[in-house]
């Protein structure tokens, strides 16, 4: 739509619309960046998220937006995922989502334009291979469907190496 890229959801179902990238990268020194102009919404049960993950998606780092939040998560070998920090979403100013990796730590990072970033997160990870992850966008619905559900929208999507 317009250059851009909609992700939706079907009406009174819950799934997940996602595209990963198809070839894997170097997350090493390098970021996962996307710029998304409206959120998927219609209920506090979905959500907008942007990671990076290994193939089976069982290491993951992960910005999710839900319910008017602004969240961060992680998953290390098939765990469960734990919840890194959350804000209440200003979509003006977190239109720009990044997950940038430096020094064996990752740091979520927002930015209203894509220029100046701020750092929301940033923890130590546990990913076994730098070398072969992927980036990830979608949409999602979990818990209680919506009838009317607001597609998410990116208008950029990219990797950012050295």
């Amino acid at each position: 739509v317009d250059g851009g890229l909609q992700l939706s959801i079907a009406p009174n179902a819950i799934e997940v619309n996602a595209l990963m990238s198809r070839q894997a990268y170097r997350f090493q020194d390098s970021a996962f960046q996307v710029e998304i102009s409206q959120f998927a919404s219609g209920s506090s049960t979905i959500g907008t998220f942007a990671a990076v993950t290994d193939a089976a998606e069982n290491s993951y780092v992960i910005f999710n937006v839900f319910n008017g939040r602004l969240t961060a998560w992680r998953r290390w070998n098939g765990g469960t995922p734990v919840q890194i920090g959350s804000a209440t979403l200003n979509p003006t100013q977190h239109r720009f989502l990044r997950l940038r990796e430096a020094n064996g730590r990752v740091y979520y990072e927002t930015s209203a334009n894509g220029v100046q970033w701020t750092t929301r997160w940033t923890l130590t990870h546990a990913f076994s291979d730098l070398d072969n992850l992927h980036g990830m966008i979608g949409a999602q619905t979990w818990g209680s469907p919506t009838s009317n559900p607001t597609p998410a929208r990116f208008e950029s999507v990219g990797i950012v190496t050295p």
